[in-house]
């Protein structure tokens, strides 16, 4: 069976899929899906940046219109990313296949990696909850005076609530059945490209990881009397010598694997990073002027929901940091003073390089790790207790 097909990567198969995104799909279905998605999306973003534009010089206006363009426009900027870079996933993804199909595996690391996939999926699982439940959370807001009306009703009808603040050159009133259609479509693509990109970023870093892990482990359980045997005349013939130069090999494999993931990641977490650090500080801004527990409510949903994305992108980035660590700390735990003449040069090499911590970084300026998003929170949050305050 296909590695891609198994129960660990089809929800992220199937998310790409509906965008386009999967590199193994066709490439007239990649085309068409392309088109249709780019087209409904661009439908919408555009009326979005015409309204912002006609209501520009009422700042609380703008500052309405503002956090939901800037969701949209990350949203763009994955898509973007994914298409962009699509022979780069690729390559990825063939990657991660070869190290499952290579052979240089063993049957119980075989099944560890089947673990941690099933953990990853896991954590997925939450992630997609949350996002499917907030999704479908606001959508249903525009239903509530339509059903009151219904329920309760009054002399005349409730106002109705819009999903996006876009302009569409049209009464809305009377055209709210083409307004909400248009809506409704668009709407799950938001939540559908966060889920699809950001489980992918997220399974790359956790094979890393994995093959970081079994590295280490491998190098722990290093037999130390391989080398000693004076039957072998070289030291390549050895069992103990061989099972170094399995692990340099993989350990140069992961290293290439996670500089392509960087310099696939780099540019795109830079510009993502960009947009949250501003769109936090115009939160605040809103806060500030907004009137009303429902404004402000909105405000917080938006400023949390914020900075539980960039922490997403930390929290494996961290991952990422602790798991190339274990390699130098393995071959540190190792009895190496009773490895041979011929294993010790080897190990040093490996131990020498697995010092030079991996990380993905953002733009080469900002490493993707729990130490600076507390950072990062903390300026912000700091930032809006004081405007709150202000209030």
């Amino acid at each position: 069976m296909n590695l891609f097909d198994d129960l660990y990567w089809r929800a992220t198969r199937i998310h790409l899929s509906v965008i386009g995104a999967w590199p193994f799909q066709s490439y007239i279905a990649i085309i068409i899906i392309r088109t249709v998605v780019c087209f409904l999306f661009e439908s919408l973003y555009i009326s979005e940046l015409i309204k912002l534009i006609e209501v520009w010089g009422d700042l609380e206006l703008t500052l309405e219109c503002i956090p939901i363009l800037v969701l949209h426009s990350i949203t763009q900027i994955k898509i973007l990313n994914v298409h962009i870079n699509l022979n780069k996933m690729k390559n990825l993804l063939l990657r991660i296949k070869n190290d499952w199909e290579s052979g240089l595996l063993n049957e119980s690391e075989i099944k560890f990696l089947r673990n941690d996939g099933q953990r990853h999926k896991n954590f997925m699982s939450l992630y997609f909850i949350i996002l499917y439940s907030s999704t479908i959370s606001y959508e249903l807001m525009p239903l509530i005076p339509v059903a009151l009306d219904i329920i309760s009703p009054l002399n005349e009808s409730r106002a109705r609530i819009f999903l996006y603040q876009a302009e569409y050159f049209v009464e809305p009133e009377k055209n709210l059945t083409f307004i909400y259609i248009h809506s409704y479509i668009v709407s799950p693509l938001i939540a559908i490209t966060f889920i699809g990109t950001d489980s992918l970023y997220s399974a790359f870093i956790q094979h890393a990881c994995s093959m970081f892990t079994i590295i280490g482990r491998r190098l722990q359980n290093l037999r130390t009397n391989g080398g000693t045997n004076k039957k072998d005349k070289f030291f390549k013939t050895t069992s103990s010598v061989k099972d170094i130069i399995i692990c340099i090999k993989m350990h140069k494999n992961v290293l290439e694997f996670v500089r392509l993931l960087e310099e696939h990641y780099t540019n795109y977490l830079l510009v993502i990073l960009g947009i949250l650090v501003l769109e936090l500080s115009t939160i605040g801004f809103r806060v500030f002027l907004i009137d009303g527990i429902e404004g402000r409510v909105q405000c917080i949903s938006y400023f949390f929901g914020h900075v539980a994305h960039l922490f997403f992108l930390s929290y494996f980035g961290q991952r990422l940091i602790n798991f190339s660590e274990y390699v130098y700390e393995s071959i540190c735990q190792a009895e190496l003073y009773k490895f041979s003449n011929e294993m010790k040069p080897m190990i040093i090499l490996l131990m020498m390089r697995s010092k030079l911590v991996s990380n993905i970084t953002a733009g080469k300026l900002y490493i993707m790790s729990l130490e600076n998003f507390t950072t990062v929170a903390k300026t912000s949050f700091s930032y809006f207790t004081v405007l709150t305050s202000l209030q």
